[in-house]
């Protein structure tokens, strides 16, 4: 009788994989895997378009893309307003997020004795561009805080001694879910 149930459970056991359920068990794991792997990548990829305007600049078309591989921020096209140029001997001009102490993202920075044109650094066509595996200039704090907002800084001192302090808003539109 014990020989008897041990091939009935044989029988069983060939039985269930030659049927269609263990294809269809393995079917339903494989969809609902994907599911779940294409929530993350919707969830982990941030798109944010910007803009803003001061006293010195207007910067339209700024883009920051995240995702699971490469983090790009592209520092838009930066239009010099104000009517007189300067002559810096000294100059500290970037992008920062907001957090508990100020993000720097994509920052210049230098000084030259002989005084460089403020109009000729901020325009700077690829100034502003920072491209880098994921998480090589955007640390987790950056992402987590750039909902908190997005800044554009100007300190700078003329060759005369005159101290440009300006500190642009950045109106920061995220554009992915």
């Amino acid at each position: 009788m014990a020989k008897k149930k041990k091939d009935d459970s044989k029988d069983k056991v060939k039985q269930f994989f030659n049927s269609a359920h263990p294809l269809v068990c393995a079917l339903i794991l494989v969809i609902i895997f994907l599911i779940g792997y294409a929530f993350h990548l919707t969830k982990i990829n941030k798109t944010y378009m910007f803009n803003g305007q001061g006293e010195y600049i207007y910067i339209l078309n700024g883009v920051i893309g995240i995702n699971y591989d490469i983090d790009v921020f592209v520092g838009s096209d930066i239009t010099y307003i104000a009517e007189k140029d300067y002559a810096i001997t000294k100059y500290e001009i970037g992008y920062y997020i907001n957090g508990i102490e100020p993000i720097a993202i994509a920052v210049k920075s230098g000084s030259d004795e002989t005084g460089l044109s403020l109009r000729g650094i901020l325009m700077e066509a690829s100034g502003y561009n920072v491209f880098g595996k994921h998480q090589s200039f955007m640390s987790k704090e950056a992402i987590k805080n750039l909902d908190n907002g997005l800044f554009f800084v100007i300190t700078a001192t003329t060759k005369d001694g005159t101290e440009i302090e300006e500190v642009i808003n950045i109106n920061l539109t995220k554009v992915s879910k």
